[in-house]
């Protein structure tokens, strides 16, 4: 979509292809589409980050993102640079950035070592038959 008088000056109705918890939403008042793009991207990241709790230093950015005040939401500009700030701080060695990342019920190391236990598991069992 092309908006003739900038970001700044966008106006759109409607409510189609964004998520239903966006606060200014409507029909028929017009909001700012823009606005609506950086809340939409907090709600992404605040779901993210409730997954992978290892992420949660992004959260202020995420809490900025998804203010109810469209008026409060940070540029996209300003959302980048507070991210590499944190991301610059983060202090990951390379092999941490290569590690999956860990979901909160788990995920892939639980998954691998339930995987592990259950060879493990089978091939002890293996062992023991073939003695029969």
């Amino acid at each position: 979509m092309y908006f003739r008088k900038g970001k700044d000056a966008a106006l759109t109705t409607g409510t189609l292809r964004t998520f239903k918890t966006i606060p200014e939403l409507s029909l028929t008042v017009p909001y700012n589409p823009f606005k609506v793009n950086i809340f939409q991207l907090g709600l992404t990241m605040h779901n993210s980050i409730d997954t992978y709790p290892a992420l949660k230093l992004f959260r202020p950015v995420a809490d900025r993102m998804t203010s109810t005040d469209p008026n409060d939401r940070p540029e996209p500009a300003e959302s980048l640079q507070e991210l590499n700030r944190i991301a610059d701080h983060w202090q990951m060695t390379p092999q941490k950035l290569r590690a999956p990342i860990v979901e909160k019920t788990g995920g892939v190391s639980y998954i691998a070592r339930s995987a592990m236990s259950i060879v493990r598991r089978d091939s002890s069992r293996q062992e023991r038959y073939q003695g029969y």
